[in-house]
């Protein structure tokens, strides 16, 4: 089981990919419990916005988010564990 940082960074690079989805699509990628848990964080640190039925990335989510999770990706994981990135 992922852990809420995992999961979140995980969702913000599926929005990233995506230019909105809806619940039922973000739910093929994530448990319904981890990803209501998720949305939450990310609605409330707008990251993302709800319209309807689906939701997307703020019009403002700056491109720093997109560079730190390039940045990530390219760490190894050991050393994300270590410093408490994961």
């Amino acid at each position: 089981m992922k852990n809420s940082n995992e999961i979140t960074y995980e969702l913000l690079k599926l929005f990233f990919r995506n230019d909105s989805l809806t619940l039922e699509e973000i739910q093929q990628h994530f448990s319904f419990r981890s990803i209501a848990d998720a949305l939450d964080v990310l609605e409330s640190s707008h990251f993302v916005k709800r319209e309807g039925e689906r939701y997307q990335l703020h019009p403002n989510v700056p491109e720093l988010v997109l560079e730190m999770i390039n940045a990530y990706e390219r760490m190894p994981k050991k050393l994300c564990s270590d410093i408490g990135i994961v």
